[in-house]
């Protein structure tokens, strides 16, 4: 009984030391699963990127049109919709003004004769997709004689995530299209 009692504090020190050893192990575990948790939770995010293209101005019947070819890269694991504007810097003397156009596909109801692949007004990607389509969009008459300085589409997420690019120059499209 004397040699139980000489190995009960070796005992309690090996019982420790393994309690101490499945404590740490314990501790990477949570690190690590909370790693992958957040890795997992961005992923879900919104995540997105615009290119733009190629970007015109089209004449018809006496009123302008911009058409801009977007290519919008959804990094997210999940499908992302997004509702786009024009704004577009004007000025007519010496101070800068801006105007918001909203993006709507019914625009191109008045421009009938282009071959063009359109965004929906309601612009949906897939998850990890990339999609490259066409925007149009009406210019007010208001700003006709106008100096153009920019025009700046914006792309905004539900989750109000926004990204936008900048165009300073249009080309002209040709009328006989």
């Amino acid at each position: 009984m004397d040699t139980l009692k000489d190995f009960l504090p070796i005992i309690a020190i090996f019982i420790s030391l393994l309690a101490l050893i499945v404590s740490i192990l314990n501790y990477f575990n949570v690190k690590l699963n909370r790693k992958i948790s957040e890795k997992q939770f961005l992923n879900r995010q919104s995540m997105f990127s615009l290119y733009l293209n190629n970007s015109y101005a089209y004449i018809k019947d006496d009123k302008k049109y911009t058409l801009f070819n977007v290519t919008i890269l959804n990094k997210s694991e999940t499908k992302n919709s997004f509702i786009a504007t024009l704004e577009i810097t004007y000025s007519f003397s010496d101070s800068l003004s801006k105007v918001k156009i909203p993006y709507d596909r019914q625009t191109l109801t008045k421009v009938k004769n282009l071959e063009y692949t359109f965004y929906e007004t309601n612009i949906t990607v897939s998850e990890k997709e990339t999609t490259t389509k066409w925007l149009i969009f009406e210019i007010p008459s208001k700003l006709e004689g106008a100096i153009i300085d920019k025009y700046e589409l914006n792309f905004i997420d539900p989750h109000n995530y926004s990204q936008s690019v900048t165009s300073i120059i249009l080309k002209k499209l040709p009328d006989e299209i």
